[in-house]
């Protein structure tokens, strides 16, 4: 009886269908609804009130919307985005792993991980960049769609229609827009991939009014035109606030109009561009006075400016040269436990989001998931507790190099590498661009990497299981 019992788990577990869809059961079913943040929450509320916002780009809140059936059906948009998750992982453990037994384990390994189900659960845009960001480095390395059987005989055709999702899931963020390009490059003919870069282009200034999403401020979003000048409005309350910084009388007279000295003198941290936020509502009228006057302090204060940006990009920056984010627990032992923090002891970005930001669904969830909830995030915790290594995209990147190099000693294809360039590009978008260094940012070199390391660890483990 132990023996039948034993080969049908066996059997189940062998199967890439069965163990997603366990995954995704208990997963769903325990987290239910969803997991997200405030942004989110802000998305609902203007569901609610009838509004849109293209604040987090305007193809996002369409998706969004019609995932979640106008917010009313958030359990349906958690269940959408667990299921693509599941299958972007499992396309890129294909293109990764050629043995069935590694690929069986790492499967389960990453199945029962909070890298996707914690994840897959948050309803936020940067899961669907992620979820196409890895469909397109699975197909830079294996150059095919591996979730299709090897007789199938429209493959081309699936493959092409993968990888349509795959940018169009791109799309969802504005670094995805320039992902998106540069896997353009990577995988089609020159004219082609100006072609779709183009594309792409157009699409991101049009995608407001194409889709009838307001671009106007409201009292939950600032307008989009504003955020573009959010890096430049943190640097420029990085180094004003510096006590030994002196400032011209039209730095002065620019200032003032952004909302008073006093408020660009008071010193904030550098790691996070929302402490300039009070500038935003009046920054779309003196865009090119806040140009100028970051010119201005850039050229007479590199070193703060440059600064502003490591701290607020550290998460997507590698070691040796750079140092990650900080870590979402306090780290100083030898202090209180969160003397001035909340019992949560939340100090700083966390890498899974365990909380629903919404009262009314707190509430209103079924006792399966209130009984089950505490198992996975238990175990988010302790990843979280430890944000500053597992939720370090650079550290992950590097990693991934590291083993790239490995395997292209034993078996692999010198193309492997080309995974690197956009993994690349976008800690150097996020080290221009971030508002702050947090780790959803840079989920897909963290996935890229721990997938990429494990299926390492564990073709090595096996080697030296088959030796002894």
């Amino acid at each position: 009886m132990l023996t039948d019992t034993l080969f049908f788990v066996k059997t189940i577990l062998s199967k890439p269908l069965s163990v997603w869809a366990i995954a995704i059961v208990f997963y769903w079913v325990s987290l239910f609804p969803a997991r997200f943040g405030a942004d989110t929450n802000s998305l609902i509320l203007l569901m609610e009130k009838d509004e849109s916002t293209a604040h987090w780009t305007a193809l996002y809140f369409r998706i969004f919307q019609g995932i979640t059936l106008d917010g009313q059906a958030i359990w349906l948009g958690s269940f959408i985005c667990i299921s693509l998750l599941a299958i972007s992982l499992e396309n890129l453990i294909r293109a990764i792993s050629r043995d069935k037994r590694i690929m069986a384990r790492l499967r389960i390994v990453i199945a029962c991980s909070p890298f996707f189900g914690v994840f897959g659960m948050t309803l936020d845009h940067q899961l669907f960049t992620t979820v196409g960001f890895l469909n397109c480095l699975a197909f830079s390395i294996s150059r095919k769609v591996e979730l299709s059987p090897t007789n199938f005989e429209r493959a081309k055709e699936l493959r092409n229609v993968w990888l349509g999702f795959s940018f169009f899931f791109l799309q969802m963020t504005f670094q995805g827009m320039l992902i998106s390009a540069v896997f353009a490059f990577m995988f089609f003919k020159k004219s082609r991939a100006i072609i779709v870069s183009s594309l792409v282009l157009v699409f991101s200034l049009t995608a407001a009014s194409v889709l009838q999403v307001s671009t106007t401020r409201t009292e939950v979003s600032a307008a989009v035109s504003d955020l573009r000048m959010v890096p430049l409005l943190g640097d420029i309350k990085c180094v004003v606030q510096h006590p030994k910084v002196d400032l011209t009388p039209s730095e002065m007279g620019t200032l003032n109009k952004l909302g008073g000295l006093d408020k660009w003198r008071e010193p904030k941290s550098c790691i996070v561009a929302d402490n300039a936020f009070f500038a935003l509502h009046v920054s779309s009228k003196y865009q090119t006075e806040i140009a100028k006057t970051w010119l201005s302090l850039s050229s007479r204060y590199p070193q703060l400016v440059l600064v502003a940006h490591l701290q607020r990009s550290s998460m997507a920056l590698p070691p040796p040269f750079f140092r990650g984010q900080p870590n979402m627990i306090p780290t100083n032992d030898l202090e209180p436990a969160g003397t001035d923090l909340s019992v949560e002891l939340h100090q700083w970005s966390e890498i899974f989001k365990t909380s629903i930001d919404n009262e009314n669904m707190k509430i209103d969830r079924p006792k399966i998931a209130k009984l089950l909830e505490p198992l996975p995030l238990l175990i988010a915790f302790f990843f979280n507790q430890n944000s500053e290594f597992w939720g370090w995209g650079g550290l992950w990147l590097l990693l991934a190099a590291l083993t790239l190099i490995l395997r292209r000693r034993e078996f692999s294809s010198a193309k492997e590498f080309q995974s690197l360039i956009p993994l690349v590009t976008l800690s150097l978008f996020l080290f221009i661009m971030s508002p702050a260094s947090a780790c959803r940012y840079v989920m897909p070199q963290i996935l890229f990497g721990l997938v990429l390391t494990t299926e390492y660890l564990l073709r090595k483990l096996q080697s030296l299981s088959n030796k002894t």
